[in-house]
């Protein structure tokens, strides 16, 4: 197969990569970084396969002796010791400038975290669990003729793949007389669960699991949620998700 080829396969495939962990739920700039990482491995596979060769013919000779594995083994174990003597020679020099490098990290991953936990989920996440929502009968109905369901949820806790805990707020809609008007509607919370798989959502698939009302309403939110979320549903303050709601509900009937 010519050379050229292999470069647009290997982008196809990394393209697809990427794709697969979007699918996941993988943030974008996660995704950003490690698109840079495939492209500078690719960028970089020819000048270290050199080097390697370079290295074992002139300073590490007694290794064309050995097993071809062996060989490939040890240099990769010399460049991996190579990387972390200059990781630790750009930690140690930007330490002597008064920055520790390491806490820097760790702080910009500890804020991506605590933003994918305040933040919702990513779009395509959103999207499929509110369009499998409004095909249940629990959160989507008519009481009147042309009636328009809208729902709108919020993450429970900061889990990244399924099962997802949410509450859920389902309205609904209609004009009368010029103006939006709320017919009826539920809020609550639910366990929302998909098998995590590569493939787009397929709504059949999604289940739920939610609490009941009245006096066991607090026996199965211990039961259904784990106890990092419960507490989240206790204190739910519902004032921002119903917002959200009748703001869509406005672009959708008032445009």
């Amino acid at each position: 197969m010519p050379k050229k080829y292999k470069k647009y396969i290997s982008i196809v495939f990394v393209l697809l990569l990427l794709c697969s962990f979007y699918q996941l739920g993988i943030s974008l700039p996660q995704l950003i970084i490690l698109g840079v990482v495939f492209i500078a491995i690719a960028l970089l596979k020819d000048p270290i396969k050199q080097g390697s060769n370079k290295l074992v013919n002139e300073k590490l000779v007694f290794l064309n002796k050995m097993p071809d594995w062996l060989k490939k083994i040890i240099v990769f174990l010399i460049f991996l010791l190579i990387f972390m003597v200059l990781k630790q020679a750009i930690f140690f020099g930007f330490k002597s400038m008064g920055i520790d490098l390491k806490e820097t990290i760790s702080k910009n991953i500890n804020f991506e975290l605590v933003s994918q936990q305040n933040n919702s989920f990513a779009d395509h996440q959103e999207k499929a669990i509110i369009d499998y929502l409004l095909t249940q009968e629990q959160f989507a109905w008519q009481t009147k003729e042309n009636s328009k369901n809208i729902c709108s949820i919020e993450r429970l806790g900061d889990n990244s793949l399924f099962p997802f805990y949410v509450w859920v707020y389902c309205s609904e809609y209609d004009i009368e007389e010029g103006r939006l008007e709320k017919l009826s509607g539920c809020s609550l919370p639910i366990k929302i669960d998909y098998p995590n798989e590569l493939s787009f959502y397929d709504l059949s698939k999604f289940s739920y699991e939610m609490p009941r009302d009245g006096s066991l309403y607090s026996a199965d939110v211990k039961r259904i949620f784990p106890e990092s979320v419960q507490q989240l549903i206790f204190d739910f303050d519902s004032k921002s998700i119903i917002e959200k709601n009748k703001k869509e509900a406005e672009n959708i009937f008032l445009q």
